[in-house]
């Protein structure tokens, strides 16, 4: 799910007081919102949502940074 933090976290919510799917299910759900680059353009928009892709990769690859 694409979306900003706040949509994400209602979802979640709505999510969790239904009990659907269990906790632990849902916390492997990635919801990019992009990197903060104060991006404007959809574009802009994009290149952040990969940036914090590339990121969350990278930490499955190499660990997390210290």
């Amino acid at each position: 799910m694409i979306g900003s933090a706040r949509k994400a976290r209602t979802m979640f919510e709505h999510l969790l007081r239904r009990s659907l799917p269990p906790r632990e299910d849902l916390q492997r759900v990635a919801c990019p919102v992009g990197v903060k680059i104060r991006s404007q353009s959809p574009q802009e928009i994009a290149v952040s949502i990969m940036a914090q892709f590339i990121d969350k990769r990278a930490e499955l690859v190499y660990g997390k940074r210290e």
